[in-house]
């Protein structure tokens, strides 16, 4: 039972990271951002207020109808990760042919596993190890492992123009506290496949695992509040003016 709340206390965390960062674009929209700060808020919007609650709170009480639940939360959570895929690549690398290739493929990929998985009329279970399962937890995986390490790789760019006098060191700075929480949430999502491959369990089954994985997903948060709304104390004790 304690193990049961550990896990909806990570998914949960991350839900609340995801309306965080939906808000967050949402702003970023009304001003102006429009189609690609909209597409990454869409897509945060799926994945936290949609599967990652449906997930935990319906999807896994062995309850009647408990593969069309998991059929939902997973169908929203694939949507999700499309739409964060484009918007990764519309945003950092627009007119990069080798994003676009990358890009569909993760899409095409995870629609198609998930078409095969509910074919296959089971529960869909993230630890399982059918091939459907394994292909959207990769995708899960790979979406915000590419989100985290383009706003690293950005900000790296940022920090080198800023050194030029030429860029403004707190965007440098958000751009590295919002990958690296991008990073930090793919990590918790490798968790589960990874120990139902590696261990046979999942890791609800696994108190240790839980527990690193409600500590990641509560640093993660943390980053990605930090990176996108940068709290005035946290810019004064980074010596960073503020952002105009």
């Amino acid at each position: 039972m304690a193990t049961w709340v550990l896990v909806c206390l990570c998914l949960l965390l991350l839900a609340a990271g995801a309306g965080v960062v939906h808000l967050a674009f949402r702003a970023l929209q009304s001003r102006g951002a429009a189609e690609r700060g909209l597409t990454l808020a869409l897509a945060w919007c799926v994945l936290g207020f949609g599967g990652w609650v449906l997930a935990p709170v319906l999807g896994d009480r062995g309850l009647p109808g408990q593969a069309p639940v998991s059929w939902a939360a997973e169908t929203l959570i694939a949507i999700g990760v499309a739409t964060l895929v484009v918007g990764t690549w519309r945003v950092y690398r627009p007119d990069a042919r080798w994003a676009a290739g990358l890009s569909l493929t993760l899409v095409g990929a995870t629609l198609l596993a998930l078409l095969a998985a509910v074919a296959s009329g089971e529960v869909l279970e993230p630890s399982g190890s059918a091939i459907p399962v394994r292909v959207l937890a990769a995708a899960r995986v790979l979406c915000f492992a590419w989100w985290g390490t383009e706003s690293l790789l950005y900000g790296a760019k940022v920090r080198r123009r800023v050194a030029l006098g030429l860029a403004d060191a707190q965007v440098a700075e958000r751009l590295r506290w919002m990958g690296w929480g991008a990073v930090g949430v793919a990590v918790v999502l490798a968790c589960t496949p990874l120990c139902g491959w590696l261990v046979g369990r999942p890791p609800r089954e696994v108190p240790v695992l839980t527990a690193f994985m409600l500590a990641s997903a509560s640093a993660s948060v943390a980053s990605l509040y930090i990176g996108l709304f940068m709290p005035a104390f946290i810019a004064r004790r980074l010596g960073l003016a503020a952002s105009e």
